[in-house]
């Protein structure tokens, strides 16, 4: 089984270090959840700095709130985010941009709202783009050194296609003056 799904598995999805600095990237559930009414979130990391190469780029930027509070009961309320990613790596030869989307409800499960529930969708537009005439593959080094106009031999690369898809996600909050505890289940990429 462990070999079946090591053949699905196609790239790394964005992960931070402080990933609850970063709440839609981990669950559509927490769009809107925390103490604010609107939240804006801005993160850049730099990866393999120090590996010889050019570094790769993470940009993230979302923004999201309570759209809609429930007049009789305002722990009750609807979420919702938006989600900006973009990787630049290779000197420029690689980028991938996502736009993505999240709604959230959130039910008090108590009068004090210390409990709560909370499940969310949302929706992706991810690109990627690979610009191969930066780029050299073994299949192009020749006697007289590396020639990029040779064939790269790696066809499945240039049929990268901007995707679509889904994804959801519940999470249950407890809040006291001391504690603030978040644990939830998200699955991404459901239409790819």
């Amino acid at each position: 089984m462990a070999m079946h799904w090591s053949n699905t598995l196609y790239a790394q999805d964005p992960i931070f270090s402080q990933f609850f600095a970063s709440p839609l990237t981990v669950n559509p559930a927490l769009a809107g959840n925390g103490d604010a009414n609107w939240r804006l979130v801005g993160i850049r990391r730099n990866q393999w700095i120090s590996a010889g190469t050019d570094p790769l780029n993470t940009t993230s930027l979302s923004f999201d709130g309570k759209l809609y509070k429930n007049k009789y009961d305002e722990h009750n309320y609807i979420g919702g985010g938006l989600l900006f990613l973009q990787d630049n790596g290779l000197a420029g030869a690689y980028k991938s941009t996502s736009f993505n989307f999240a709604l959230s409800s959130h039910i008090s499960l108590d009068a004090d709202d210390v409990q709560g529930l909370s499940a969310g969708i949302g929706g992706t537009y991810s690109n990627t783009i690979i610009d191969f005439s930066q780029l050299s593959f073994a299949s192009q080094l020749s006697s007289s050194g590396f020639n990029r106009t040779l064939p790269t031999n790696e066809a499945y690369m240039s049929s990268i296609k901007p995707y679509y898809s889904a994804f959801a996600g519940i999470t249950y909050t407890l809040r006291t003056e001391t504690t603030n505890f978040d644990i939830g289940i998200a699955g991404y990429r459901f239409f790819r």
